[in-house]
């Protein structure tokens, strides 16, 4: 049953005959629950920020993790900036019983091909990929009157905005790139919104970014995303101001 949830979803179920804790994160891990298990407790939380307060927590650095981050930009496996604490793995169900270890089970995963398939052509996974992109898309605006799309010179934004363009009405799309007024995302992310009918903004992104905004960045990030991306908190008074639903 739980492989067949679409979505994005971490949830908690408790039995209590059986005292058994069970933790269930999506398929794709976009939901983020931290862990932490020591003697006879068991923390957890959509948060860090919950769990490293605590008295039983260490709040040591995890070496690896942080060799990790450093090198890839995020930790791998399911390891955190903290020894001890640890992240749901996508697509997997944590158990819990009183004096045993939290067993660790893998309830999805993809499988791309097998010799008893048949192969198609090309064409073929192109249009079945358009048709789960389109759905996907579709399910997001459901409820959505006015929408926001950061558009650049990539691949996925100008995909995700041509895609818009076709199922939604263009005057409740708002665009907008961010970098420097000159720079390839603005100068073409200005002409794909052109282009698809929206209409377009423009974010400087100022010098002191990184200054004004990556404390605040590393808090609501739980510190898993290089702040150097904290220019992405600049669109929050745009998406006030415009009211943007999705």
């Amino acid at each position: 049953a739980v492989c067949k949830l679409n979505g994005r979803f971490v949830t908690a179920i408790w039995h209590k005959k059986a005292r058994t804790l069970n933790l269930i994160g999506d398929s794709m891990g976009f939901a983020k629950l931290y862990y932490w298990s020591g003697p006879n407790k068991f923390l957890f939380s959509s948060e860090y920020k919950g769990i490293i307060y605590h008295e039983d927590f260490s709040q040591r650095v995890d070496i690896q993790g942080l060799a990790d981050f450093m090198a890839l930009g995020h930790c791998v496996e399911n390891r955190t900036l903290l020894e001890g604490g640890k992240l749901l793995p996508e697509g997997t169900i944590i158990s819990v019983e009183p004096g045993k270890m939290p067993s660790v089970q893998k309830c999805c995963d993809y499988t791309f091909y097998s010799e008893d398939e048949p192969l198609r052509s090309e064409h073929h996974y192109i249009d079945e990929f358009y048709v789960r992109l389109e759905t996907a898309i579709k399910r997001q605006l459901t409820i959505s009157h006015n929408i926001g799309i950061p558009v650049s010179g990539g691949f996925d934004s100008r995909t995700l905005a041509g895609i818009v363009g076709r199922i939604s009405n263009s005057k409740n799309v708002k665009a907008l790139s961010y970098g420097h007024k000159r720079c390839f995302d603005v100068v073409y992310g200005r002409k794909i919104a052109k282009k698809v009918g929206f209409e377009h903004s423009f974010i400087q992104i100022g010098e002191n970014y990184i200054r004004d905004y990556a404390e605040q960045f590393v808090w609501i990030m739980e510190g898993m995303v290089d702040c150097i991306n904290s220019h992405m908190l600049l669109t929050y008074p745009f998406i006030r101001n415009q009211r943007i639903d999705t």
